[in-house]
């Protein structure tokens, strides 16, 4: 049986970074410190329509693109995807089908 809606390796032709905030906590309370590049890595990027979001049957106006990876556990939630410049915020990690095979991160693509 196939995993995962068809993904190979033949759709991984983006290349992204992963960034995770190095940083230390101001006087102030704030945070001060910036995002390093801690992975590159080939990705799938899906931008997704309106239809996308609609048949979710919920609304995810936040949720711009799912972004999809091969397996690994050495990311999180706090950290983001940099594409050419384009910052994409994780908001979740999925393990497809729980086989350790394929990751899918929905994202918001955004700024900091």
């Amino acid at each position: 049986m196939a995993c995962c809606n068809g993904l190979n390796a033949g759709k991984l032709r983006n290349t992204i970074h992963i960034q995770r905030f190095v940083g230390d906590k101001t006087l102030a309370g704030g945070w001060s410190g910036e995002w390093e590049n801690i992975l590159t890595i080939k990705a799938y990027i899906k931008p997704l329509s309106g239809n996308e979001r609609f048949f979710a049957k919920r609304v995810e106006s936040n949720i711009t693109h799912k972004v999809y990876i091969r397996y690994r556990n050495d990311i999180s939630a706090a950290d983001r995807i940099e594409y050419f410049g384009r910052v994409f915020n994780i908001k979740a990690i999925i393990n497809m089908e729980e086989k350790n095979m394929w990751l899918e991160i929905p994202c918001e693509e955004g700024t900091e």
